[in-house]
């Protein structure tokens, strides 16, 4: 009983302390691979939308700040950092890493939808980027108040 009372205890200790480490902004890019320029689309999966794609252009720099634009706001504030450890990554939880940014602006300006932020979780696979983004938003309400959300459609790193 006490080996798997230790067991337990050591679970939980790596499993906060990794929680811990990703919160807040970073001191340092987590990865320099991941500076650069990239864009592509972001195919819309809510049904309250009527645009299907919305066009998403990122600028991650050294100091792992980000700026650019998500449909037709523009990225303000914004950082990326990891977004999960070693277990989490082991069980297929999560991304790899998030960007946290402030929006500026209608998201969709056709449609009058706006949001306050924006979370885009993703994955680096080579020079794409393999993700999404969610807004800011109740998980009720529709185009007045739901977060908006939507899956990464060939994000790639830009030509420099």
């Amino acid at each position: 009983m006490t080996e798997v009372r230790l067991v337990l205890i050591a679970c939980a200790v790596a499993v906060l302390s990794g929680c811990a480490s990703m919160q807040g902004k970073p001191a340092a890019l987590p990865d320099p691979a991941l500076a650069g320029e990239w864009s592509g689309r972001v195919r819309v999966v809510v049904d309250w939308c009527t645009r299907a794609h919305l066009p998403i252009d990122l600028t991650i720099h050294p100091d792992a700040t980000v700026d650019g634009m998500v449909g037709d706001a523009v990225i303000a504030g914004g950082y990326v950092r990891v977004n999960r450890g070693p277990l989490a990554r082991s069980l297929g939880w999560k991304r790899d890493y998030i960007i946290v940014a402030d929006l500026q602006g209608p998201i969709v300006k056709s449609e009058g939808i706006e949001r306050a932020s924006i979370s885009i979780p993703f994955d680096l696979r080579g020079d794409s980027l393999a993700g999404g983004a969610h807004t800011s938003g109740s998980k009720v309400g529709g185009k007045r108040s739901m977060k908006l959300s939507g899956i990464f459609e060939g994000v790639e790193r830009s030509a420099p």
